[in-house]
Order: structure tokens, then sequence, then C-alpha cells
């Protein structure tokens, strides 16, 4: 049985109409130091030069963690909760949302207007994290979740996973992939390493004079639709068969 259909609208850069979270463009003029400081928070990052893992075994029931992350779906497709899980046998994560202890505001997603800006959530983070996970829910190919986004815009390092080629759609070096890691102990071993070299940490923020980065508050954002449709692009009319096919083969 064939499944018909004539256009495609989802996150992937084949589809015929592109939604997508965010997006990072290359500026043709650097910002200034003074730009940067009226973008980006001025907020002082916290020291955790006396965190290392001797410190995180003997003080686990402390409230101090050098990584934050607001999660609201608990079971995921992309086993990432199981990730986190053993990654905190090595280092300090704070949840928030449904999914931890930890509260903090409304549920950060695309359902809920917020700004990066001003909510006093974010104003938290950048004031007591250095690190804010970013994984996706799905690993599906060239889909970013808007965290990844708002997270570039704070001043913690984003550490992702998913099945996105991160390279071609972030800054260089504004990110941590942890699926280049041999395992979630070995990125904690990273991670204690930046948070005792300021000069390698800080390395993770020089993308910011060449780069704008940009999110949106809604799913799917109407604007390629909208573009697409008035310049007649889609007047020509296109059939796709085989659904699944489409899907499998054209996402390796």
């Amino acid at each position: 049985m064939r499944n018909l259909f004539n256009r495609t609208m989802n996150f992937r850069r084949d589809s015929d109409i592109i939604v997508r979270h965010g997006y990072v463009k290359k500026r043709d003029t650097p910002l200034s130091s003074e730009e940067s400081k009226n973008i980006y928070s001025s907020t002082p990052s916290p020291n955790f030069k006396h965190y290392n893992f001797t410190y995180f075994q003997q003080a686990k029931k402390m409230p101090v963690s050098p990584i934050v992350w607001f999660v609201s779906h608990c079971g995921t497709p992309s086993g990432r909760e199981k990730y986190v899980k053993i990654l905190r046998d090595y280092i300090g994560v704070d949840i928030y949302g449904k999914c931890g202890r930890n509260k903090c505001g409304r549920v950060k997603n695309v359902e809920v207007k917020y700004s990066v800006d001003e909510d006093p959530c974010f104003t938290m983070v950048n004031s007591r994290y250095k690190f804010y996970i970013s994984f996706e829910n799905s690993i599906c190919k060239d889909y970013i979740t808007e965290k990844t986004y708002n997270a570039l815009k704070l001043n913690t390092i984003p550490i992702v996973l998913g099945g996105v080629n991160y390279t071609r759609e972030l800054p260089p070096g504004s990110f941590i992939n942890a699926g280049e890691f041999s395992s979630p102990e070995d990125l904690s071993k990273h991670l204690y390493y930046l948070l005792q070299d300021d000069e390698a940490f800080n390395k993770y923020f020089e993308w910011r004079k060449d780069y704008d980065v940009y999110s949106f508050s809604s799913v799917p954002d109407p604007c390629e639709l909208c573009s697409k449709l008035n310049s007649g692009e889609l007047a020509e009319y296109k059939l796709y068969s085989h659904f699944y096919v489409y899907i499998l083969y054209r996402s390796m």
C-alpha cells in the first residue's frame, strides 16, 4: 500500500518547507566588545575552581552543581535520561522541571512564551551554572531543540546530543557534543578540565563576535512557508510516494 503526499514540512534540510526552533547567522561585521556586552549577560560566571571529582564525591548532598538541565519529558526515545543518570555518578547535574526535584517558573518549551533575556530562571542559570544540557528527546536528522539556541544566549556552554550535524548548524567552538566522548565518565573528565581552566572555558564563547543567534517562540514557524507561497515556489505539483521509505532512507 502506497502512502502519497505532495509536500513535506518538517525539520529536515531536504524538506520542501523547513521548520526549525532557531538558527545562527554569520555577521558581516564582528561585534565590538562593548556591543557584545549589550547583547549577552554581564552576570559574573560562578567560580568552580574548587570543584573536582574528589570534591564531588565528598559533597554529593550539597546543592552545588556546575551543570543544569531543564526537562519535562522524562521517558524519551533517545534515552537521554539514562545518559544523564550515569553522568550524575561522576559530576553534579541539577535537574529542573517535571523530571527533577528543582523548580523554577513554568515549563520551558515552545508552548509557553518566555524570553531568555528577561526570564528569572535564565538569570539564575547565568549566575549558578557553567554547562547547560541540551539533549534531544529523539535522534532525528537535522533536528535541534530550542534549548540549544537558548543555551547559546546564556553564559553556559551547551552540551548537545542528537542526530544533527552540529558542526554545520552551530558556530564553531560553541558547544560540547556528548556523542564525541566514549562514555559519560569521559565527558565528565573534559568538564572538570574546563572548570579548572578559565582560558579553555572562555574559548567556547569566542564565536559571539562573529555570529548572531535567533530562536523562535513558535514551531512550526510560518516564515518559510509564507515566503514560498508568495514566491510561487510551491505552485509546481510535486508528489512523494512510499512515505516510510522516504523517512527511513532519506534520513540516512
